[in-house]
């Protein structure tokens, strides 16, 4: 009797701790989210779990309940029953009368709503769209994106940086949308950017016939894997085991845009990570419900450089070579050795069973392990919060870009690379400034500028380089670092921003469209002894040129030629 009794304190105390703690309390004065994820993957698919996982993070961390509703959205697979705009409106009537807050999907599924116009059915939901982005979803359309951008080019040019010597990049991928998309950007990549490269694209394939086609590969070829693998019916592969059949064939090197791929040999890349993705539109979801908002800025997801230590050593790759902000990871898994305490818990209990200590300590068993799951969920949610504290610190939280103190950081490295890099180094900074912005603000107001700002941020995200860094200043002000790059294509480059930009059009909330020029200063530096101070003085001072010559123009220089006193400043018009 004792032992029952003490059985049932002990129960009895612990539901008591629950029901006081402040995370029960606040999820009963809460009112409920309830949000649907449209899935373009197979649940099972890493991918999948990993976006899933970000999602949940990021909502046990707010202390707002949430209830989810996840859907698989495999055309293929209900092609017989559904087109892609029957299947949108049976969600729709399914979730009928379920009060939802929001919608998440991935580019797919928004670019199949765009294309069969059932994007209305969600017209009073907010839409979230995570992933890679396609040119053809623009912001106008009626969703809020969480994007990375670039990964395509930015990936092409690593491999021209850390291979010289390779004259084909071989790329594969899916056979959705996000694929095509990729497969038709690289054909323009290659056409635009990198006409003395062959860039081949594999069509869809069958397991094997994909493993022979990379594996057969000339030896001054590289790998790029852009999404999950897919036959020519749809049928997605296991990508990682695939990409490891095809490295126990070839030595050449493979490079991805999903982070799944690293630890099966893939060097690295610019890679998408879907759990950090999901957390961070989550997060930015939950604050706009609590504002009352259907709608936010477009979030562009700063570039992740990530490579495997290994095999960067196996492919002689220098650590000095890396972009500035690449990270690395050991492919080795890390293997938890959890206490077995199941053989002297069954021990025990045998001795115990007629005993009142037997429920003392199955209790006790039973609060331990709590306990320590607790420990360990607190551990990885500190560490996730501190990933995203330090996105936060150092992304800009109107256009995704880089902010000034991170920007100034990365030109400190690219000094210091400079001075104990091999003479006759160079690299190229600079400052753009959006003319006559005021008068958007005064006429239109700040969200007005607000939307121009991040539109502009989107267009020099996509003219420049992969190993470009851009970064706001402030206002209306931007930076962009340019390594390795000389006089002539610093003002190339630069000159096809402003011409781009001078084309721009931005359509307003109001029904209103404006249109916006940028002067643009230049400076190569090519002088080691300078401070970040004086390399910021000479940009400025080229800035400044280009705007009392009349503006939207791009003026440059040297600063072996500035410090010299030298006239010869290089102006396009």
């Amino acid at each position: 009797m004792k032992g029952h009794f003490l059985r049932h304190f002990l129960i009895s105390l612990a539901l008591m701790c629950a029901i006081s703690s402040p995370v029960a309390l606040a999820s009963s004065t809460e009112t409920s989210r309830h949000i649907l994820v449209l899935l373009a993957y197979r649940i099972d698919l890493y991918w999948t779990q990993a976006l899933i996982s970000g999602l949940r993070d990021a909502q046990q961390e707010s202390d707002v309940p949430v209830e989810f509703y996840f859907e698989y959205l495999d055309t293929k697979r209900l092609e017989s029953r559904f087109t892609p705009a029957q299947l949108h409106s049976y969600l729709i009537d399914k979730y009928r009368d379920t009060p939802l807050s929001a919608v998440f999907m991935e580019p797919d599924t928004a670019e199949q709503m765009l294309i069969h116009n059932t994007s209305h059915l969600l017209e009073d939901k907010l839409v979230v769209v995570v992933g890679t982005d396609h040119q053809r979803i623009a912001p106008v359309e009626p969703f809020s994106y969480v994007v990375k951008r670039n990964l395509l080019q930015n990936n092409v040019a690593l491999i021209q940086s850390l291979h010289p010597d390779v004259k084909k990049v071989v790329i594969a991928g899916g056979a959705g949308h996000t694929a095509n998309w990729l497969r038709e950007n690289a054909l323009r990549l290659a056409h635009e950017q990198y006409p003395q490269l062959e860039i081949e694209v594999l069509p869809p394939l069958e397991p094997q016939a994909f493993i022979d086609a990379l594996a057969n590969q000339p030896d001054d070829a590289a790998i790029l894997i852009t999404t999950y693998l897919r036959s020519p019916a749809g049928l997605a592969y296991n990508t990682p085991a695939i990409a490891k059949q095809v490295l126990d064939k070839t030595s050449l090197p493979m490079y991805a845009i999903i982070d799944p791929l690293l630890g099966t040999g893939v060097i690295g890349g610019d890679l998408f990570n879907a759990r950090e993705s999901a957390y961070l539109a989550m997060k930015k979801t939950l604050a706009s419900l609590e504002a009352g908002k259907k709608r936010f800025s477009t979030v562009i997801l700063p570039n992740r450089y990530r490579f495997d230590a290994e095999a960067l050593a196996e492919h002689e790759i220098d650590r000095a070579q890396l972009p500035l902000n690449a990270q690395l990871i050991s492919a080795k898994p890390v293997v938890a050795h959890a206490a077995d305490s199941t053989s002297s818990w069954l021990s025990v209990g045998f001795i115990l069973a007629s005993t009142a200590l037997f429920f003392l300590y199955r209790e006790r068993q039973k609060l331990s392990q709590e306990l320590r799951s607790q420990h360990s969920m607190l551990e990885a949610r500190v560490e996730q919060r501190t990933q995203a504290l330090k996105m936060m610190a150092v992304t800009d939280s109107l256009t995704g870009l880089i902010n000034r103190g991170e920007f100034y950081r990365n030109l400190k490295l690219e000094l210091r690379h400079l001075r104990n890099g091999p003479e006759g180094n160079h690299f190229a900074i600079a400052m753009l400034d959006l003319d006559n912005f005021k008068r958007i603000n005064d006429r239109f107001g700040h969200p007005a500028g607000d939307k121009v700002l991040i539109s502009f941020a989107s267009r020099c995200n996509q003219l420049t380089r992969g190993p470009d860094i851009i970064g706001r200043l402030g206002g209306e002000e931007f930076a962009i670092l340019l390594p390795h790059t000389n006089l002539q294509q610093a003002t190339s480059i630069l000159e096809r921003v402003r011409s781009e930009v001078a084309t721009m059009r931005v359509d307003l909330d109001s029904g209103d469209t404006v249109s916006v020029t940028t002067s643009i200063g230049i400076v190569v530096v090519d002088t080691p002894s300078l401070s970040t101070r004086e390399v910021m003085m000479h940009v400025d001072q080229m800035l400044y040129t280009a705007k009392t010559q009349g503006k939207n123009r791009v003026w440059a220089s040297c600063t072996s030629t500035l410090n010299a006193n030298k006239p010869k400043q290089a102006e396009l018009v």
